[in-house]
């Protein structure tokens, strides 16, 4: 049974959205000139029409192939108007190349975070070492206005920063133009523009995956009956999008829970915490028979116990298999990074779950999004947001 306030929020959502007249998609429609202003249409009855973004833009270019311009009577333009609505959807369709764009700009915002980390973590051991034998302040560098190594290093990407600052006005300036941006992704905090649209242009149509699960295998997510993930191996072709997978299990979650103390009330949030208890417990509670690392077959496992953390608190060290305990590279396994990987990755599927049923309800499909709470809550966001405008 719904819940009054669900309801209320359902049906707001509801008297957003209408089918359009071309591609009989349940969207957010905008009101349009048959005749745009700049082939000299003017703002009547007759020459206003409703559509979504996508088959408005899909109008313009089949009107400049018409060469439908300021000379052309009105009458031209009813009588292309009535001929565009019965063209099917992808003939004279815009949206492909769109999401060719976004993806590329999108793609490019991801690899140079990519790559920003990687320079980091490059950096940070001998940056440090470099701290403590020879502080930058007596080096030739102690005038750059820095105060260690690390600083002064990632300083030197400044034009990296501006470059991304760029990248990311021109994909919002191309992701405003999808529904389920301005309705939804918008509001989910830590899912800004450049990462919306990248999981937009990377799933398209939510309806070419017949479930959750197909969705999981396209980012890499989906975790096989040995409960191991799908990882790169030489001379193996990837099952799965490398660069969404990375997006999802990495980029998103981080930038969540960077949003964390902003936004308590998030479903979001809350669900760290929740998932963070479940893996401690399911690492605590395991009893592993054979070591989990690929290739090692030892069945002599050690429990490593428990060490104090900064709060003065308990962790889980996890396993290792005996034989290795004191080597050079001991086989650990469900340690507290495994389990960190762990968390990110069920965050990263969880949103990439409600994204999918949000966005199949937006097509017309209509899968039951009321009993989800992050869905309602995102909702709910949206639609404050719309009362404070």
């Amino acid at each position: 049974m719904i819940n009054s306030e669900t309801q209320k929020i359902i049906d707001e959502l509801e008297a957003q959205l209408e089918i359009c007249p071309r591609c009989k998609t349940k969207q957010k429609l905008g009101r349009v000139l048959i005749r745009k202003k700049a082939w000299g249409g003017k703002v009547t009855s007759e020459n206003q029409a409703q559509l979504c973004l996508p088959c408005d833009e899909d109008w313009r270019r089949f009107a400049e192939k018409k060469e439908l311009r300021c000379s052309s009577s009105d009458e031209d333009f009813q009588k292309h108007w009535k001929a565009f609505l019965k063209t099917e959807v992808g003939s004279e369709s815009t949206l492909p190349q769109a999401l060719e764009i976004l993806r590329e700009l999108a793609g490019l915002r991801i690899q140079i975070a990519i790559e920003t980390q990687r320079y980091a973590g490059r950096f940070r051991s001998r940056s440090r070492r470099l701290d403590d034998l020879y502080p930058l302040s007596g080096s030739r560098f102690s005038e750059s206005g820095f105060d260690s190594w690390l600083d002064f290093l990632m300083g030197q990407v400044a034009d990296v920063t501006n470059l991304k600052r760029s990248l990311e006005k021109e994909i919002a300036d191309q992701v405003k133009f999808f529904p389920i941006w301005n309705m939804y992704l918008k509001y989910i905090p830590g899912c800004g523009p450049w990462l919306a649209g990248f999981f937009i242009a990377s799933i398209r149509d939510p309806r070419r995956f017949p479930g959750t699960s197909n969705l999981w295998g396209n980012a890499g997510t989906r975790v096989n009956g040995d409960g191991t993930a799908e990882f790169p191996s030489r001379g193996k072709k990837l099952n799965y999008d490398p660069l969404l997978k990375i997006a999802v299990v990495q980029l998103l979650p981080q930038a969540m829970r960077y949003q964390k103390s902003r936004h308590r009330n998030s479903p979001y949030s809350q669900l760290f915490g929740y998932i963070k208890l479940k893996e401690e417990k399911k690492a605590e509670e395991a009893k592993p028979e054979i070591c989990r690392i690929k290739g090692c077959e030892e069945t002599d496992i050690v429990n490593l116990g428990y060490k104090k953390n900064e709060d003065g608190g308990q962790v889980f060290l996890g396993f290792c298999c005996k034989k290795t305990l004191d080597g050079g590279k001991p086989h650990r396994f469900l340690t507290p990074c495994h389990r960190e990987r762990r968390v990110l990755r069920e965050i990263g599927k969880k949103f990439l779950a409600d994204f999918y049923h949000t966005w199949l309800y937006f097509l017309g499909e209509n899968p039951d999004i009321s009993r989800n709470p992050r869905i309602m809550w995102v909702f709910e966001q949206a639609t404050k947001d719309k009362k404070k405008s």
